[in-house]
């Protein structure tokens, strides 16, 4: 009996150290999120990375996303967190393409210097001071796991242009080592609403292959191969006899009007039939 206890508690030795360091790895996994809304200035992979680095992550491939809105527009901002972590973020908007106001706040760590140990907090400002536009979004003490879904803030643009200005989302995380943030630019132009281009409502993003969207109406859209296609496809009910349209299940709809001549054969063959059927009755 002692001996098939003793071999059973041998057996649970590996499962058990497993166990120890994946949860030993949950206490120190890093957090980590990617932006989904505007579009990134730097191709990114499933966790986000690079983000490590501020103030817009650590040197990439450019994805050269240029995102356009009107000013005082109200945009989403949206990003999706891929690892968990307690914390914050903030929100802010340069003044041009410089980004060197992009300073990541002061944090109180445990030993008290501010840049060693593990993080307390972060210094948060009112929304709308300096370049910050919104500050300690979507606080929490604690996490388990990555939130599922995304992270969803609108954000009001200031009443003024630029021709490229830097969108950025960062996060704190407490209790956690040095490296206490996570950061996310976006590039963005801001026209004036009388330069805006028709149909206000909708951004304009131009990407690394030149293409770009603009809304009109009907959302026209211009790809990297030149072509172009206006949006909102056009229902005319003048249309010709010989038109057809299709369909979104790919059939083909005929908007041929029925044809006099067409008409008038069928009475004459319905009449010639009927004449038949009288003779072949009156035969009998």
């Amino acid at each position: 009996m002692r001996f098939a206890l003793e071999t059973q508690l041998l057996r649970l030795v590996p499962a058990l150290s497993l166990a120890a360091i994946a949860l030993s790895s949950s206490l120190t996994a890093h957090a980590h999120f990617r932006l989904l809304n505007p579009p990134t200035w730097v191709q990114e992979d499933n966790q986000g990375n690079p983000q490590k680095g501020g103030p817009c992550g650590e040197a990439g491939t450019p994805t050269n996303m240029i995102t356009t809105y009107t000013a005082g527009e109200t945009i989403m901002v949206q990003w999706q967190e891929t690892i968990g972590h307690s914390g914050h973020f903030r929100i802010s908007l340069t003044e041009g393409a410089a980004r060197d106001a992009l300073v990541d706040p002061a944090v109180v760590t445990a030993n008290g210097d501010g840049v060693s140990g593990n993080s307390i907090s972060a210094m948060t400002v009112p929304n709308g001071t300096g370049v910050v536009l919104l500050d300690n979004l979507f606080p929490r003490d604690t996490v388990a796991s990555a939130q599922a879904e995304p992270f969803t803030q609108a954000v009001t643009l200031p009443e003024r242009t630029c021709e490229k200005c830097t969108l950025q989302v960062i996060q704190f995380m407490s209790q956690h080592g040095p490296g206490y943030f996570y950061h996310h630019c976006a590039d963005i132009k801001i026209v004036a609403k009388d330069n805006a281009a028709a149909g206000t409502g909708g951004s304009a993003a131009v990407g690394a292959a030149g293409s770009s969207s603009v809304s009109t109406g009907g959302s026209s859209s211009t790809g990297a191969g030149g072509s172009s296609s206006v949006g909102g496809s056009s229902s005319n009910p003048d249309l010709g006899d010989d038109s057809t349209e299709d369909d979104e299940g790919g059939c083909t709809i005929s908007n041929v009007a029925s044809s006099p001549v067409r008409s008038s054969a069928a009475a004459v063959a319905l009449f010639g039939l009927a004449v038949t059927l009288w003779r072949r009755r009156s035969a009998r």
